[in-house]
This record gives C-alpha cells, sequence and structure tokens, in this order.
C-alpha cells in the first residue's frame, strides 16, 4: 500500500476487509503470487498459510514489520527493493500478481502495467483494488485535480489521486478484465478525496 492510507493502513483495513477475502479467494498455497507495495503486510492475513509469496517493496523501513506479519500469518517471505517498474524475473513466472492502492503513486504506470502482464503466466491473474479519479461525480473529481499537487503527493507517497486507473489497465490488452467501480466507505474526512474505487481482475 504505498498511496497515503499507508500511514493509517492498519485502522482502515477493515473498510477492505470482506472485498480483500473475495478478491484473493481462488490463491491457494501452491500459486506463484507477487505483491508489489504491500507495505507493513496488511494483505498477509488473506494468503493461504505456507503461501511462498514474493514482494517488491523499495522502502527498506518498512521491510522488518514485512518480515514480523508474514510470521504472524503464517507465509513464507522474500522481500525485493527493487522498482515496480522493471521487475527482476523471467517471463510468465507467476500465477497471480497483486496490487492494492499502489498504482496511484508507481512513477511510470505504463511501464509497471506492462511488466505486471510480462511476468504473468498465460492465464494469470493480476488481482487489484486501487482509488481512481471519480468519472461521475464532478465535485469529487474537481477536488482530485486539485489535490494533486506536490504537497499531496510528497506527504501521500507520491499518489496521484487523479489517475484514470481503469482506463490504463485496459489499455494494458490483457485478454480479460474484470472490474467493478464503487465508492469507498469507512476512510475518513480524508479519505472522501479518494473515495472512488476500483476492484477486479485482469487475465494474461
Amino acid at each position: 500500500m504505498a498511496c497515503e492510507l499507508r500511514i493509517f493502513e492498519s485502522k482502515l483495513e477493515k473498510s477492505y476487509s470482506l472485498i480483500k477475502k473475495e478478491l484473493f479467494s481462488k490463491i491457494n498455497k501452491n500459486s506463484k503470487v507477487l505483491e508489489i507495495g504491500p507495505g507493513t503486510g496488511v494483505n498477509f492475513k488473506y494468503y493461504p498459510k505456507k503461501l511462498k509469496l514474493i514482494v517488491i517493496e523499495p522502502n527498506k523501513l518498512l521491510h522488518a514489520r514485512l518480515h514480523k506479519n508474514a510470521l504472524s500469518s503464517g507465509i513464507q517471505l522474500k522481500i525485493l527493493s527493487e522498482s515496480s517498474e522493471h521487475l527482476p524475473f523471467s517471463n510468465a513466472k507467476f500465477n497471480f500478481v497483486i496490487s492494492t492502492l499502489v498504482l496511484c503513486s508507481v512513477h511510470n504506470l505504463h511501464h509497471t502495467l506492462n511488466e505486471i502482464k510480462r511476468v504473468l503466466k498465460d492465464r494469470g491473474k493480476f488481482l487489484f483494488i486501487e482509488h481512481v479519479l471519480d468519472e461521475h461525480n464532478s465535485l469529487r473529481r474537481i477536488t482530485q485535480n486539485i489535490a494533486s499537487n506536490r504537497l499531496w503527493r510528497f506527504f501521500g507517497d507520491n499518489c496521484h489521486p487523479n489517475r484514470r486507473l481503469k482506463k490504463a489497465i485496459q489499455s494494458a490488452e490483457f485478454k480479460k478484465l474484470q472490474v467493478k467501480e464503487y465508492l469507498q466507505e469507512g476512510l475518513g474526512l480524508l479519505g472522501r478525496i479518494i473515495k472512488s474505487h476500483i476492484v477486479g481482475s485482469a487475465t494474461k
């Protein structure tokens, strides 16, 4: 979780619990899984025990917390500090790639999505939950565009609240895309700016 929600992620996790349980339900302990930007590891409890998980987390200050949460969740963890724009893996390596509240903050969205697709196996799935530009509520959309400034990005770990991520994922030309738009509740006053979300899967 690389956006500003990372600061409060443990408190806000209950808001995402049900949707994550459903999204990750098809992952089994033998799946090859890569998670991008796991933050402190709030997703770990949704993975099956004994899963061998690889994560990309450039922030080394979070690595100790990640190992601790992996241990308590019963998963085997390997942490790499590389960039999501240049994943250090061969083609077609993973059954699943996971991104939750991360694509708002990557430096090159196009390269990141291409890399995710590259490292997925044939029929592998990219699973995502992301906050996005609100295409339906003009007031929130205006607020998101105003908020997408240097100050917000500085305190939000490069978060851009006005990215059209659904369109970006569509442009990556996965074979099958299932995506749902919804308004995420329980994010507090500041969270109203990023209330518009998408959740879904993209199959290679």
